[in-house]
């Protein structure tokens, strides 16, 4: 851990910057990938929180601080056709293993120590966070788990209470096979949204809380996609939902969907092909999409105008930190993402903003800290990778009035 040798304070109510005008350009950073680790177990499920990398599958888990340097570990939970979603503060991960042939999940706050929680009948193949709840979607099967609080909502503990090892709440748990078949699942907008096969036809249906599904609208009609060779995924940014399937039970065609509002839905994407897994994933301003049989990899600003940029294939897909994470048999890295094409404002102006100015090194993982005075502890503020040097970071967390003194310390 390197502690930079540099404090800047600022006084919020009358702290100015000039800018001058520059433009910055940059290729697509998923054009550019590097093999940051060699796996011995295929099929690994990433997922970002809580400022890591967390990676399962394969009877092996996969952690990394900044997606570059990565540590496997092969104590338990031993999971096969794993999976891994994190929300809340928390790492779920699913699936199943040699002294349990059931579906198990496991939860875990930093991503090293895992807890069983909960034993499933069927297979899971997805899960996302909101509201306080969790729900898995599996083979006519979703399962529910809210947090709540045992001190004010009068529950008594019962079999479908879960207490945690690693945070206070109950989950409350709930498992019902729907009249529909789930496909792939994320949260937007306060609602969960769900792909389904639902009377021959591939739709979407949306609730807040897992359990009081609403029909949205038909995506394709007359779907006959076997769900073993294919999952539907689904995943929103920048104001639209993009979902991605398959279309016949083999070899059929890929398609990609686009929405703005659930309900009218437009083809964006197709070609011919089949693929076991479908992972689409948004950050960093930019869609991104892995056709894992064909090995394409895909990318869009827009979820409607794709390009294809290298061939390549990923059965899971990360963001977090400035950079996506793709992994199959081998873990990869893509190159920094920045989400703006100039640095400081493109006039010459006098601007109201609480910042600093980093020199670093580009692709290091930084964390910056603050206190309103030098006699109190620092606090975090965030963590994340250096896209380039110098950069200017603005804290939109500062109150109007007052002062912060800020630093920042290399974590990797």
């Amino acid at each position: 851990m390197k502690l930079h040798g540099w404090l800047k304070i600022v006084t919020l109510s009358a702290f100015f910057a000039i800018g001058l005008a520059f433009e910055r350009c940059q290729a697509d950073p998923l054009a550019t990938w590097t093999q940051v680790f060699s796996s011995p177990v295929p099929n690994i499920s990433l997922a970002y929180g809580n400022g890591e990398f967390v990676g399962v599958g394969g009877g092996a888990r996969f952690i990394s601080f900044n997606g570059s340097n990565w540590t496997a570990y092969a104590n338990p939970p031993i999971l096969n056709q794993a999976g891994i979603a994190y929300g809340g503060g928390i790492f779920m991960t699913f699936g199943t293993n040699t002294g349990h042939p059931l579906t198990v999940i496991y939860q875990s706050t930093n991503g090293l120590n895992f807890s069983p929680i909960y034993t499933n009948q069927n297979q899971l193949f997805a899960a996302a966070y909101g509201n306080n709840t969790w729900v898995f979607v599996g083979t006519n099967d979703i399962v529910t788990a809210t947090l709540v609080s045992p001190m004010t909502n009068g529950y008594t503990i019962g079999t479908n209470y879960t207490i945690g090892t690693n945070f206070s709440p109950y989950l409350v748990w709930s498992e019902y096979q729907p009249s529909f078949s789930p496909a792939g699942i994320t949260f937007a907008n306060g609602n969960f949204v769900l792909g389904a096969i639902w009377f021959n036809d591939y739709s979407i249906l949306s609730c807040p809380d897992g359990l009081s599904w609403v029909f949205d609208g038909v995506v394709y009609t007359n779907y006959s996609q076997n769900l073993g060779f294919g999952y539907p995924s689904i995943t929103y940014g920048n104001g639209v939902y993009v979902t991605a399937f398959n279309v016949a039970s083999y070899y059929g065609s890929v398609i990609l969907y686009t929405s703005t509002n659930l309900v009218q839905w437009s083809p964006s994407l197709s070609f011919t092909g089949n693929s076991t897994f479908l992972p689409i994933l948004y950050g960093g301003n930019e869609f991104a999409f892995c056709d894992y049989t064909a090995a394409r990899l895909y990318s869009s600003q827009n979820g409607i105008n794709w390009t294809a940029i290298k061939t390549n294939y990923f059965n899971s897909l990360a963001y977090g930190q400035g950079t996506f994470i793709g992994a199959s048999w081998q873990i990869f890295q893509s190159a920094a993402t920045t989400n703006q094409s100039s640095l400081i404002p493109n006039i010459l102006a006098i601007s109201t903003y609480s910042g600093v100015t980093i020199n670093g090194t580009p692709g290091g993982v930084y964390q910056v800290q603050y206190t309103t005075n030098l006699a109190s502890p620092w606090q975090t503020i965030t963590n994340f990778m250096l896209p380039y040097s110098p950069y200017v970071w603005v804290d939109t967390t500062a109150t109007v009035a007052g002062q912060r003194f800020y630093q920042t310390v290399q974590l990797q």
